[in-house]
Parts: C-alpha cells; structure tokens; sequence
C-alpha cells in the first residue's frame, strides 16, 4: 500500500505509460514505465502497488475486457490476463500463454468488445476477450522481414472497421470489412514517427506524431495514401514537438500533452494551453 501523497507522487511523476478507470468500481488502473502496475481508489486517499510475477516494470497498455478481466501489454514480458473479473488490491495477474512470455506488445479494446493485439515482430491477432479465441490478421503483401519492416509500437481500431497500425518505421490501415490494406508506407518528413493514434466522436483520426498533432484521412479514390493536416500548433505559436499522449473527452475536445505543454483542441483549433515550467521526459 502507497502511503501517502508524496510516495504516490514519486511513483507515477513523469512515469505513466497508461491508464485505464474501471467506472463501476471507481478504481483507476496506472501503468508505469518502471514502476509496474498501481491501483488507484478514486473515492478515497488509497493506492496499490500490485506485485506482478517476474519483475514486471514495464507496462505499454491495460484493457479490460467484456467479461470484466484486466489485461496488461508490456515492454518485454509479454501479456497478462488477471485471474479473477474480482479486482481488489490483491488481484493477481498471470501470464497469457498464447503469445511469447518476453515479448513486446501493445493492445487496444475496439467499440465491440475484441481485443486487438500487436507485436513488435509484426504480428496483429483479433482475440475475443470472454472465449479467448484468435483471429490472425494477415500483413501486407509487400511486408518481407515483419520484425524489421513491421515492429508495431501503437493500434488503434476506428469505429469504421479500420485498423491504424503505428510501427518503428511506418504506417498501415488495414480494413476488416474487406481483408484489404489499405495503407502501408514509410514515415516521411515532417511528421516522423506516430506516438499516438486517436479518434474524435464523429470519427475524425488524430495523430500524434514526434513533431506535432495531425488530423488524418485516407482517399476512398486514391492507394496507399494518407492526408494529413498539422500546423495546430504553430496557429498560436507554439513549437510542434514530440506528442507524448492523446485523449478524447465527453465533449469531444482533444487533449494533448507533450514534454514541455498541455493543449485542448476543439473544431480543429487549439481553444487553450498550458505551457509546463519542469520540462517531461
């Protein structure tokens, strides 16, 4: 047990990788990067380190699924699955044996309930979270090394059946509709590397990207090609850097944080921002 506010503040200062908050329970699920997985009791002072197998530090992402059980991606040991949809401060985690215990993974729950799995040798499963089933996602054609070519870092699945798949060196969409990539290309300047993938309530992509926020579509007409809008942050001169987080509230405003600032953006326009006086990591 976390016990006070200063220990929980060095727990979590500039160490979030994830969070999720488990609404029935009131309970908020932190991920760190060093620092495991915490279990914060939002309707009182407490907070819990939970004790995970193997020295496990590093957590990417945290979902739950329809049945009420949490799951953990990690940096390098694989993914857990909680024993019990009973969560508490001794919940315990174990780990999924269908994937490889030491491996690096990232997931995202779509609008439906699955679970959407990347890896960083390229591999992408649909699982459905209750009966555990997998559904592998075939790469694009043109993939010939996937843990070089196709090493996903980030997977997001819209509410029109696409699935946006930021990896080290590139990007894809693949359509489940139709089993057809869409996209799948280099990062190109000026954008670089995708840090984030986002979509606003009437369906809009965002972007965050090592230089800036972008609102992105793909032609129906045109292969293989993203647009792609930024420049937000220079209308009020800011400086576009590395987008650290992105997230998307009841009001459909865009909140973005970077290392040095915080903005709010709405109707395509950056409504208001914070610049921080200790610079993140």
């Amino acid at each position: 047990r976390v016990q006070s506010e200063r220990q929980f503040e060095r727990l979590i200062r500039n160490r979030i990788s994830k969070l999720y908050f488990d609404k029935d329970n009131q309970v908020l699920w932190i991920g760190t990067y060093g620092n495991g997985l915490i279990r914060h009791n939002v309707s009182s002072p407490s907070a819990y380190t939970i004790g995970l197998e193997d020295k496990i530090y590093h957590i990417n992402n945290i979902v739950q699924d329809s049945e009420g059980y949490i799951w953990l991606a990690t940096e390098k040991n694989g993914i857990l699955r909680s024993r019990t949809n009973q969560l508490s401060q001794d919940t315990k985690f174990d780990s999924w044996n269908k994937v490889d215990s030491k491996g690096s993974y990232h997931l995202h729950k779509d609008a439906h309930g699955f679970l959407w799995i990347g890896s960083e040798t390229g591999e992408i499963w649909k699982l459905n979270g209750g009966t555990q089933s997998l559904t592998k996602i075939a790469l694009p054609e043109a993939v010939n090394n996937p843990q070089e070519e196709f090493c996903i870092k980030k997977i997001f699945m819209n509410s029109r059946n696409r699935l946006w798949v930021a990896c080290e060196n590139s990007i894809g969409i693949y359509d489940e509709n139709t089993g057809e990539w869409l996209v799948h290309k280099e990062y190109i300047e000026p954008y670089g590397k995708i840090t984030n993938i986002v979509e606003d309530a009437v369906g809009h992509m965002w972007l965050g990207t090592e230089r800036g926020i972008y609102k992105a579509d793909v032609p129906l007409a045109i292969k293989n090609k993203i647009n792609m809008v930024g420049g937000f942050e220079e209308t009020i001169g800011l400086t576009p850097t590395k987008v650290l987080s992105m997230h998307v509230n009841n009001y459909n405003q865009i909140l973005v944080s970077y290392p040095d600032k915080i903005i709010r953006v709405a109707h395509d326009k950056i409504i208001n921002h914070l610049v921080l006086s200790d610079e993140m990591p």
